[in-house]
């Protein structure tokens, strides 16, 4: 039985041990065991590349929601507004400056109309009688009809004959095109992480370390005659 044992193929680690195809395979897992260098441009690099990804977390750990959308909102205005100066005659902007504080301006006053707004709508939807509805959509009416007139007078008391939004019809355009805009932009900067991305993400981070473990695991073939 001994005999017989000895005599059967060999399994197939050591086949690969003693064949010379496997010599290729023996220095790469060599070269992996082989001690770093700190010399060498890619390990100076890993450090580097690391230190940068820890920073790009920590920054979008400290980063405010709400700080950031105002700060999209308001570039988005200042690249409305300049569009209405250009095209349209009625709306003036002397310099960019100004335009820049009539989209901070413009930030402040429609977040104000916004949030009155969505009051008055959440006071018609519990309304349980007839009037109150009544009432609630004629305050909306006024809410969405003296806006306008909200942002002229503030603009004009703030800048002056410097910057001029127009008329009535000019800046019910320019409100629309506004929050229309805001609401495009936050849209395509909405990045929503399902729990499918966050698992493809820890993949992703944790395939190093088990692809390296599994290279140096032996796969051994079918047992011989004298193992069965």
């Amino acid at each position: 039985m001994a005999g017989l044992g000895s005599a059967g193929p060999q399994p197939r680690c050591q086949a690969q041990l003693s064949s010379p195809r496997s010599a290729p395979s023996l220095s790469y897992a060599a070269s992996r065991q082989r001690p770093r260098d700190p010399a060498h441009p890619l390990e100076r690099a890993t450090p580097y590349i690391d230190h940068v990804f820890d920073q790009d977390g920590d920054a979008a750990d400290r980063l405010q929601p709400r700080v950031a959308a105002a700060v999209v909102d308001v570039f988005v205005y200042v690249v409305v507004l300049n569009l209405f100066v250009e095209y349209l005659p009625r709306v003036i902007s002397e310099t960019f400056t100004l335009s820049l504080l009539t989209a901070v301006l413009l930030k402040g006053v429609l977040e104000i109309v916004v949030a009155a707004k969505n009051r008055v709508k959440a006071r018609f939807r519990q309304a349980a009688t007839p009037v109150g509805k009544v009432a609630a959509a004629a305050l909306l009416w006024v809410v969405l009809f003296g806006s306008k007139f909200l942002v002229l007078e503030v603009v004009d008391l703030v800048f002056g004959d410097r910057v001029s939004l127009g008329g009535f019809f000019s800046v019910t355009g320019l409100i629309l095109a506004l929050l229309l805009s805001r609401a495009v932009v936050r849209r395509l900067l909405q990045q929503p992480r399902g729990p499918r991305t966050q698992a493809s993400h820890g993949e992703r981070c944790a395939g190093g370390g088990v692809s390296g473990a599994g290279e140096n695991v032996p796969q051994h073939g079918p047992p011989g005659r004298g193992q069965a």
